[in-house]
């Protein structure tokens, strides 16, 4: 029995990595216990922690995670992963925690995701459950709604809205926290700033005040917020595209927005990962690529007017307008060379425009799934989600 049980923990620690092996022994030597140590924080410690997760995972995946038992598991959740155990996601959510998952490129051709739009979809956004946002812009200044579908299969199968978010004003950019708070931002009218929304125990959003507030605006000087990503479970990053600059806002008080950025290009959008912060410079043509201290790395020229961005695949994939303003496409950064690519994305019917640059009737949010290769593009211009 001895022996079955440190041939047991011996097969553990080969599959998780070295590690120190201490046997203890009772008084009576009848209760050997045999414990595997591993540094805080490592991957080993997490699956010896989560052991019922760690038993569901196929062999191939226990191989893989046994050379890499002694990462410290911020940088694991995100590498490239190549995992291949069936239904990964549910069974062990930290594996999905990183757009890198799969390793895989959205395909070259789109197809209609979904057309339940009276307004122009503009921000789309997809929690790590499958929820589905799209904010649906009507006109500056005009009250507008953010439409919700509980899941990815209902939001392809073109089903109507499972709930319909009203009295916004020109939402645009849109976001799930991880914990699956929505956040929004209004860009004009009478509320001009930041709305959050929170599930309540049946599973409907409920908007969410601020003392007398409705929205925040803490400053009073949003002018023109647009792009918005989720730091936590408390705080955002959002590109207040009017002054310039990036802020970092708590959204469960509301009370502090704190410039980090300033001096940037009319920014659109921002987006970021484990390691780098991506923001859309409008005017400036270019997408900047900060590091999560907020120290510049690199500004890309994409040629065109970049107008939204997602960080998925070991890539940016950035919405632009073509200079003129004639046409419009999506455009791949690579982020192992921090190079813009030849690769483009463009429906075969194409992306509709206006010779002005209204981008609304351009292909504007751009979302992915976790763990999945789908990317899903809100073409504002002929009121559709495209899917790639």
């Amino acid at each position: 029995m001895i022996k079955s049980i440190i041939v047991a923990a011996f097969c553990f620690t080969t599959l998780l990595g070295q590690a120190q092996i201490k046997k203890v022994v009772s008084s009576k030597m009848t209760n050997p216990e045999i414990m595997v140590t591993f540094k805080p924080g490592t991957v080993g410690e997490y699956f010896q922690k989560n052991r019922n997760i760690y038993n569901k995972l196929s062999e191939v995946d226990k191989k893989q995670l046994g050379t890499q038992a002694n990462m410290r598991l911020v940088d694991w959740k995100s590498m490239p992963k190549q995992m291949v155990t069936n239904n990964l996601c549910e069974i062990c959510p930290v594996c999905c925690d990183h757009q890198l998952l799969l390793k895989c490129v959205p395909k070259d051709q789109s197809s209609i995701a979904n057309t339940n739009f009276e307004g122009k979809p503009c921000g789309i956004a997809i929690s790590k459950t499958g929820r589905v946002a799209v904010s649906e812009f009507r006109g500056d200044a005009t009250i507008s709604v953010v439409k919700i579908w509980n899941t990815i299969a209902g939001f392809d199968g073109k089903k109507i809205p499972d709930q319909t978010l009203e009295s916004i004003w020109s939402p645009e950019a849109i976001c799930f926290t991880p914990d699956e708070k929505l956040v929004i931002t209004e860009s004009t009218g009478n509320e001009i700033g930041i709305i959050v929304f929170a599930p309540n125990a049946n599973g409907k959003y409920q908007r969410k005040s601020f003392g007398n507030f409705r929205f925040i605006n803490p400053q009073g000087f949003y002018n023109n917020p647009r792009g918005v990503c989720a730091i936590d479970n408390n705080t955002v990053l959002l590109t207040n595209d009017g002054q310039g600059t990036l802020e970092q806002v708590n959204i469960i008080s509301g009370a502090t927005s704190i410039i980090k950025i300033s001096n940037l290009q009319s920014p659109k959008a921002v987006a970021l990962n484990a390691d780098i912060i991506a923001i859309a410079e409008f005017n400036g043509g270019k997408v900047s690529i900060y590091d999560r201290s907020f120290k510049l790395l690199k500004s890309v020229d994409v040629n065109g007017h970049p107008i939204d961005l997602a960080i998925g695949n070991d890539n940016i994939y950035v919405t632009t307008f073509t200079s003129d303003y004639s046409s419009s496409t999506i455009k791949v950064i690579s982020l192992s060379n921090n190079q813009l690519t030849a690769t483009t994305y463009k429906p075969s019917d194409g992306f509709s425009n206006n010779s002005n640059g209204e981008n609304y009737s351009a292909p504007f949010g751009i979302a992915f799934p976790k763990g999945k290769c789908d990317m899903y593009v809100a073409d504002g211009g002929k009121n559709r989600v495209l899917k790639f």
